[in-house]
Order: C-alpha cells, then sequence, then structure tokens
C-alpha cells in the first residue's frame, strides 16, 4: 500500500498552496493535481493528513463505517465528476474487517471547465 501512495504522489505534481482545515482527526484541504500523462486531465483532490492510529474509509468499508461524501458548490461552467477512489487497505478491528485508509490519502477529481463562449445566430 506504501509504494501506491508513493506512487500516486509521483505521478501528480501537487500544489502545497492550498488552505487546510483541522477537523480534530485530520487536517484536510483541497488541493490541484497537475497530471503528468498524455491527456493532461484536470483534476483536483481532497488531502487528509490523519492524526496517528485514524482512519477513513474506502467506498465500499466492509463490516463498519462509511465512506467520505462531498457536495460540491461551484461556478455553473465547472462540473466535478465522481471520486476516483485510490486503492484501500485492509484495516483489521477484531472481529470486523474495514477496508479505508490510514495516515494519509488523496481522494482525486477530474473536473471539466465548460466552455462559456456563446455562438450567435443570425435568423
Amino acid at each position: 500500500m506504501k509504494f501506491i501512495k508513493a506512487l500516486l504522489l509521483l505521478t501528480f505534481l501537487i500544489n502545497v498552496n492550498a488552505e487546510s482545515i483541522n477537523t480534530g482527526h485530520a487536517e484536510v484541504s483541497l488541493i490541484k493535481l497537475t497530471s503528468q500523462s498524455e491527456d493532461k486531465k484536470n483534476l483536483i483532490g481532497i488531502k487528509m493528513d490523519m492524526q496517528k492510529n485514524w482512519h477513513t474509509y474506502w467506498k465500499n468499508p466492509g463490516d463498519s463505517g462509511g465512506p467520505i461524501k462531498v457536495k460540491w458548490k461551484t461556478d455553473n461552467n465547472i462540473e466535478i465528476g465522481e471520486i476516483k477512489w485510490p486503492s484501500p487497505e485492509l484495516i483489521p478491528y477484531e472481529p470486523l474487517m474495514t477496508y479505508g485508509y490510514k495516515d494519509f490519502v488523496i481522494f482525486p477529481f477530474e473536473f471539466i471547465k465548460k466552455d462559456t463562449l456563446k455562438i450567435q445566430t443570425s435568423k
């Protein structure tokens, strides 16, 4: 799992100028991710730096917990897709088994900036 996290960080250049919010158990911030791939997708991410022994859940958490839910408020010309879930790790809490993320995770989202240019037609 640590390899996947490192690969994620190497795959994207992270804009670390984001202001974070302390939730009590995590520092959460919105970051811009720049794709290094050929298709140059527009990506943003919700970055969570969690305190020691704290975790959050995957989309299918297993025996307990629930996934992160995000409701975006954006301009009409921006459309944000669904979470591109990173691979989770198994988090055992006897007798339960859950899937999620410990210590650190970035939840990436692809966004599209819609063309605001209006074409005028003559009658």
